[in-house]
């Protein structure tokens, strides 16, 4: 994977979209999202994100839903320039995920692909990934900030 490719997945898996409550999406209805972030990497430069996509519910299990993900617009350049990454790579082919309701991602699926577009597209249904909690649950990464804040510790491996 290029630096580009290692960069955007790094912007978007970090970004998040701040969804407070657990997830459960309808059927029958296609989720679009905007998303516009200018992102300052020490030592490598400033860049901007500038993504339109949407989601769409195709199986409804008890414990989980699979989204299908669609890109229809993807940008991603050093601040400044004009152009941008989707110039030259393509989102056509499918690709979808399982996602529990509170918000961790179970499976991708998807046909062979780039594999610079695979790590976009699993960035961006990153975007909706958190493990999400109630109040009353436990967990052994679940930390409480001074300020009453949650935050999760987590080590990376590998698995995505």
């Amino acid at each position: 994977m290029n630096l580009i490719s290692s960069l955007i997945v790094f912007v978007l898996t970090f970004l998040g979209l701040g969804i407070t409550q657990f997830i459960k999406f309808q059927e029958n209805v296609v989720y679009s999202y905007k998303v516009n972030t200018d992102v300052d990497f020490q030592n490598v430069g400033k860049f901007q994100l500038e993504a339109k996509i949407s989601f769409t519910v195709i199986d409804n299990a008890p414990s989980y839903q699979e989204l299908l993900l669609k890109v229809d617009s993807f940008y991603f350049r050093r601040s400044g320039e004009t152009g941008g990454s989707d110039d030259d790579v393509d989102f056509s082919k499918w690709f979808s995920f399982h996602i529990k309701p509170n918000g961790e991602i179970l499976n991708v699926f998807h046909p062979p692909d780039d594999e610079d577009v695979l790590a976009i597209k699993k960035g961006l249904a990153g975007l909706l990934s958190a493990k999400l909690h109630g109040k009353e649950e436990a967990h052994p990464g679940l930390v409480r900030e001074g300020d009453g804040q949650w935050k999760y510790q987590t080590q990376e491996i590998g698995n995505e």
